[in-house]
């Protein structure tokens, strides 16, 4: 008779450690009766306890504070009282701290442009080169705004500073220089042609810009952004003839604008 309520008492025990109740503290304190099923190291997969449900819940470790199981081990996360909405955040940033950024309206000028952003360890200073290629190749019909359009190859090197650091919805300013090779054209009026002449010269730009701007990071790995700027433009067109000017072509200041699509790795 001992050896069958000893018995019963093994199955009994065997039933409430695999279906238990177990606790899940939250770091805002609050407690929910689970049954848990798996532990990743970035998240807790379990049912509520005691619903007629099946349905299996997630929870990240960061909104962990404890983990106390059925057969009485309790397994600590976090601290209580942390700042998990921040934290978590930048849990996911702070080891991404290489930017991809791709310049699509500068496919309205037949240019492609990407720049590669460094952040430093701190999140609160970027060091951005954007590099462009022309995709117009030898057009000569632009010449009203061949800068923009008969774009051949540029350069340039970014200051982004963050002055509250990286969170999802941020704020950034900080000085720009570029430079960039383009064609210019125009046309020889020479006597004794029997119409005018196509000529072309390769010209330089060299522009200098203080920028502000913004960008939402979706997720860990995509971003939006934008900025706006205050700069002023250098021209080097090598011999232009005396009836070549466009108001466009001359040292100015300027107001440049840019959307950016940002891919972290």
């Amino acid at each position: 008779m001992a050896k069958k309520i000893l018995l019963l008492f093994y199955c009994w025990f065997a039933v409430v450690v695999a279906y238990g109740q177990d606790i899940i503290t939250r770091t805002d304190g609050v407690a929910i009766k689970a049954q848990v099923l798996e532990i990743k190291p970035n998240q807790i997969n379990f049912r509520l306890f005691g619903q007629p449900d099946t349905l299996v819940y997630q929870i990240s470790t960061q909104d962990v504070q404890t983990l106390r199981k059925a057969d009485g081990t309790t397994q600590t996360f976090n601290q209580p009282g942390a700042n998990v909405a921040d934290r978590g955040f930048n849990y996911e940033t702070q080891t991404r701290r290489h930017i991809l950024w791709f310049h699509p309206f500068d496919l309205i000028y037949a240019s492609f442009t990407l720049g590669y952003e460094y952040l430093l360890p701190s999140g609160k200073l970027g060091i951005k080169i954007p590099v462009s290629l022309g995709l117009a190749g030898g057009t000569g019909n632009n010449y009203y705004d061949d800068f923009r359009r008969n774009n051949r190859y540029g350069a340039g090197l970014e200051l982004n500073i963050y002055p509250f650091g990286q969170r999802r919805f941020n704020y950034y300013f900080g000085p720009a220089i570029n430079y960039r090779t383009y064609r210019f054209y125009y046309y020889n009026y020479a006597q004794g042609l029997p119409q005018p002449e196509l000529l072309k010269e390769n010209a330089q730009l060299f522009a200098a810009v203080l920028k502000n701007g913004i960008y939402y990071q979706f997720n860990k790995s995509i971003s939006i952004g934008a900025d706006l700027g205050l700069g002023i433009r250098f021209f080097n067109e090598p011999n232009p003839p005396d009836d070549y000017y466009y108001p466009e072509n001359r040292t100015r200041g300027y107001l440049p604008g840019n959307i950016q699509l940002g891919f972290r790795f």
